[in-house]
């Protein structure tokens, strides 16, 4: 059996680069809570996923959620110690210093995607990071977006997550 090579890489973050989820949900839950939304258990905000955290949150405070997103971002950027998969991290630079076309796709925010990237140390190694919509999922027509950029026929990328819904 031959070993498969792949021409490019796309990347999910949470679940695959960082062990993420109890950071996200413990940050909503705070900036819910403190913005005069419900007491919402972890499941139940994972359950709203699909919308980055401003589309959630603006889905559960209202008008509010300009706030609360500035809390959460607070808090989810202190967080991030000792989150990332350090042996998948070291191969995402393994595969950046070979020269391998990475792009990130994301269901998270812009801005909650930059500090993850910053804070594991990967802000560098990819050609594009595309993130999510306030208003759903978008991963789909972004990882098309980036086929289409990088010319290459999609059976030569790989696009790698943690979930079925991921792809």
């Amino acid at each position: 059996m031959s070993e498969r090579r792949f021409a490019a890489i796309i990347w999910d973050v949470d679940g695959t680069l960082v062990d993420s989820i109890d950071l996200i949900t413990d940050a909503l839950q705070r900036a819910i809570v403190e913005h005069g939304g419900p007491l919402l258990t972890p499941e139940e905000i994972v359950a709203r996923f699909g919308p980055t955290e401003e589309g959630v949150l603006r889905g559960i405070v209202g008008d509010r959620w300009e706030d609360a997103i500035e809390m959460y971002l607070a808090d989810y950027e202190r967080g991030h110690d000792g989150l990332a998969f350090e042996r998948v991290r070291d191969e995402v630079l393994r595969l950046s210093e070979a020269g391998l076309p990475m792009a990130v796709v994301t269901g998270k925010g812009e801005r909650s995607a930059a500090v993850t990237l910053r804070l594991i140390g990967l802000d560098h190694v990819f050609d594009q990071v595309a993130a999510g919509s306030m208003d759903g999922s978008v991963k789909a027509d972004k990882i098309s977006d980036i086929v289409d950029a990088w010319g290459m026929p999609p059976e030569e990328i790989a696009y790698i997550g943690d979930a079925p819904s991921d792809v």
